[in-house]
């Protein structure tokens, strides 16, 4: 999931998904940026799930502040190939270039790629391409979709009731405690495998506004 310039609507279903996503047991792999990838790593970094941002770059200076993982590709746009053949399911939000690109990237692979608000993929006739993603009109419709392709879970499950309890986890030497809430597995969620563990090789704790 990417995109740097996104609609207000976006961001919101960014959001939404990047939380559906923690709450249900998922790890969430995105591009790491501003816009969508900012706002679906803020989703599920509040909802207590693991973040991994892959970035173009040779560093992760331009890293969002939400990641728990970072990767540092310096690829430039072939990173786009590591964020589609790294999970097991693809949610593609908003209608960017970069979006089009993983959306023909992801229908090469024999896992199930999402849209949502973003692009409808038609031949020069105006029918629709052989095996069109599906396009889903909510978040909570993609993320039902990816998990019951992926884990056969039929029901996205939601934690979003009251106030969490939160527990603090230690950062770096002159980095501030960063809060998180953690996950407890509901009653239906013991079993469910995440949706990514891709294999990461640097981590690190997530910047804050203001601190060095």
């Amino acid at each position: 999931m990417r995109s740097r310039h996104c609609t207000d609507r976006d961001r919101l279903n960014a959001l939404e998904v990047g939380r559906l996503l923690a709450e249900n047991g998922a790890t969430v792999l995105n591009g790491g940026g501003v816009g969508v990838m900012e706002a679906v790593s803020e989703g599920a970094h509040v909802a207590g799930g693991l973040v991994v941002g892959v970035r173009p770059g040779p560093d992760s200076d331009d890293a969002n502040d939400y990641l728990d993982v970072v990767l540092a590709t310096n690829m430039g746009e072939s990173r786009n190939a590591i964020l589609i053949w790294s999970p097991d399911a693809v949610i593609v939000i908003g209608g960017s270039p970069g979006t089009l690109s993983e959306l023909a990237l992801g229908m090469h692979r024999p896992v199930p790629v999402i849209t949502l608000g973003g692009w409808k993929l038609t031949t020069a006739d105006g029918e629709p391409v052989p095996n069109e993603p599906p396009t889903a009109s909510t978040p909570e419709e993609a993320v039902q979709l990816a998990l019951s392709w992926t884990t056969g879970k039929k029901r996205v499950t939601s934690r979003n009731k009251g106030q969490p309890h939160q527990t603090f986890r230690e950062g770096p030497p002159g980095r501030p405690r960063v809060c998180r809430t953690p996950r407890a597995p509901g009653p239906e969620e013991d079993d469910v495998p995440p949706l990514s563990r891709p294999r990461v090789s640097s981590c690190r704790t997530p910047r804050r506004p203001g601190v060095p």
